[in-house]
């Protein structure tokens, strides 16, 4: 329950975690801009299906072509209107923006997910309370389920 976790422990992984998403935003911002046109054109590929399986093999299949294939010519790009040593940075960079948004993102989904359970089990007791009772419900039929396995 949310009341149960100390709120120093709470404001601590609070302050952490926009700690490093603020540390990550210049790389994350970049990633996301220039990995906008990939990730889109992997989604259109991905929605000719309709079936959950296929859609994410897409994704994948597609991130794995499409991703790697926009980095060798966005750094190219860069090289040639540049500098070669520019280009070269960049195509190093490029998918190292590429994870930093990505983990960026995640990080951020997650932080908003803990934040609004923890504020719904503190403000929302009646829940809080049901939510628990049917814990302990649930642990008493898995106990008895493994009982009856183990005879």
């Amino acid at each position: 329950m949310a009341s149960t976790y100390p709120l120093l422990r709470v404001a601590a992984f609070a302050a952490w975690t926009l700690l490093v998403l603020a540390i990550w935003l210049p790389l994350a911002a970049a990633g996301l801009l220039l990995n906008w046109l990939p990730y889109r054109l992997c989604a259109r590929l991905a929605r000719r299906t309709n079936e959950r399986d296929v859609i994410s093999t897409y994704k994948l299949f597609g991130g794995l072509i499409v991703s790697p294939v926009t980095w060798a010519l966005e750094a190219a790009a860069i090289g040639w209107l540049s500098r070669l040593v520019a280009g070269l940075a960049a195509a190093i960079l490029l998918p190292v923006t590429a994870w930093v948004a990505l983990r960026a993102l995640e990080t951020w989904e997650a932080f908003l997910a803990e934040a609004r359970a923890f504020f719904t089990m503190r403000t929302r007791t009646d829940l809080a309370a049901r939510l628990l009772r049917r814990r302990d419900a649930l642990h008493r039929e898995i106990a008895a389920l493994a009982a009856t396995a183990k005879t």
